[in-house]
């Protein structure tokens, strides 16, 4: 049986981008980037929230691996508050599918979209892990 040394050794969330809009001085139909919101998106109200989630639904036993693991995922919030695209990257296909699996049923609960000039706008939250596994 797998023992974890250090379960989700770097659960830091970072919202890396807001949604793209137009722009009022570019031409119609051209898109630029946000990159500072007044506020970033919320699980259920705060970072903690997320993290205590993730910790009681994440299963290391189902990892398959010897030593460092790291995975990251990068979601999609609505302006609605709506996880609308999960991307998980990283070296071991067991780490990602996990990782997957908690993040598809934590996304049924909605978010505080990020804001920018008092209106929500869609954004993108980071969330890397860094395991230590050993049998």
């Amino acid at each position: 049986m797998k023992k974890i040394i250090a379960c989700v050794a770097l659960l830091t969330f970072t919202t890396i981008y807001a949604q793209e809009i137009s722009h009022p001085r570019e031409p119609i139909g051209k898109e630029i980037v946000i990159n500072e919101f007044n506020k970033p998106a919320e699980y259920q109200g705060s970072v903690n929230g997320f993290r205590n989630e993730f910790m009681k639904l994440f299963r290391g036993e189902k990892i398959h691996a010897q030593g460092k693991v790291q995975s990251e995922a990068l979601l999609t919030i609505s302006e609605e508050g709506n996880v609308t695209d999960i991307k998980i990257v990283g070296d071991n296909p067991s780490m990602n599918k996990e990782m997957e699996r908690v993040i598809k049923i934590m996304s049924k609960n909605k978010w505080t979209p990020a804001l920018f000039d008092g209106k929500p706008i869609k954004s993108k939250f980071r969330l890397p892990i860094n395991m230590i596994v050993e049998n």
